[in-house]
């Protein structure tokens, strides 16, 4: 050993690997391995640099190691003259031909998820200046559960658009761009200024359901809660009366689930629900002062059921106010007398 390199040789991930091939960096023992993050996935570079043809591409190591040993595989093609390790995931050589070369590599530890990416790799003719542009990359999340394409390389202000296919099982869900969703169409197309490394993600293909509200009577109030969603996810629909109207049930034809403004349950198909409400009976109010002379009274009209109302008693000269009676059964002794309406009162 060289105190850089391995020696002998190992079996890796089904790969004999001969170590002296393999750089080693520093010993690890005691304390030191504890810093080690267990959980660690592998990973993948962003992009890949640019070269020339005849001059020698430094090696680049595409995929980036865990806490577990990884290997990859290539999908694409490279220029002649360089080519792609798939046990330590470097790639290097010296091209021999330009132009722009997309290729694909997947990475995994067999216990984490899987990663890919798509790369462009531009090469540029002998003393040749590549013209600017920008990258555009995509994969597919998870690996295997759809398809990609719209990655190359762009004029700055150029419109790309990128689809995303599913395999069978899976759907579409969104694009994401640095984990933002960007679009929730297959189809998306953006104008490109800097690079820009795109994930189509997938769901597994479950029965999705509609849920539907409306209200009656249309005056009555409004709905909220419809919705498209998958099998066994939880919806909640809810209803608010509109003034002089109460809540009375949710009904779906003609039979009443749920007597509770707000109803929650899984979906299991769809569902179109009606909320019902009720208008509000509305209740005259009167009053009058006794004796007449005695002073007068304010407040008195119709008012809904539920509602709040105020009569007020204002004493005459010589006169002071003594109570507030209803039907001879004395209700208040304060001159300003509020109460909830529950029916029409004298």
């Amino acid at each position: 050993p060289d105190g850089i390199h391995g020696s002998g040789t190992k079996l890796i991930n089904g790969v004999e690997v001969d170590l002296s091939t393999v750089e080693v960096v520093g010993e690890y023992t005691g304390a030191q391995m504890a810093a080690v993050d267990v959980d660690a996935p592998v990973g993948l570079v962003d992009h890949v640099s640019e070269g020339e043809v005849g001059v020698e591409f430094a090696g680049r190591r595409l995929v980036i190691e865990g806490a577990l040993p990884a290997y990859c595989i290539l999908d694409g093609v490279l220029p002649e003259g360089m080519a792609f390790d798939e046990v330590n995931g470097i790639l290097s050589g010296t091209p021999s031909e330009a132009g722009e070369f997309l290729f694909k590599v997947t990475a995994t530890d067999t216990v984490n998820p899987d990663v890919e990416k798509t790369y462009t790799l531009r090469i540029a003719e002998v003393g040749a200046q590549l013209a600017p542009a920008s990258i555009a990359d995509t994969s597919a999340s998870p690996v295997g559960t759809g398809t990609t394409t719209g990655d190359g390389a762009y004029a700055a202000g150029s419109p790309v658009t990128v689809t995303a296919a599913a395999v069978p099982g899976y759907r579409f869900l969104n694009w994401t761009d640095n984990s933002i969703v960007v679009s929730t169409q297959a189809s998306y197309t953006f104008t490109i200024d800097i690079n820009h490394s795109l994930i189509a993600n997938f769901v597994p293909d479950v029965a999705q359901w509609t849920v539907s509200t409306s209200a009656a009577p249309v005056a009555g109030g409004s709905t909220s809660g419809d919705a498209t969603l998958d099998e066994g996810s939880n919806a909640t629909v809810t209803a608010t009366p509109n003034a002089g109207y109460a809540f009375t049930n949710w009904t779906e034809g003609g039979t009443v689930v749920s007597t509770s403004a707000s109803y929650s349950f899984v979906i299991a198909a769809d569902r179109a629900l009606v909320a019902n409400f009720t208008a509000l009976p509305t209740y005259a109010i009167s009053a009058s002062a006794t004796p007449s002379l005695g002073g007068t009274t304010s407040g008195a009209g119709n008012y809904l059921s539920g509602s709040s109302a105020t009569l007020t008693a204002t004493a005459n000269p010589g006169y002071v106010f003594t109570k507030w009676t209803s039907g001879n059964n004395q209700v208040s002794t304060s001159a300003s007398y509020t109460f909830t309406v529950a029916g029409a009162s004298v």
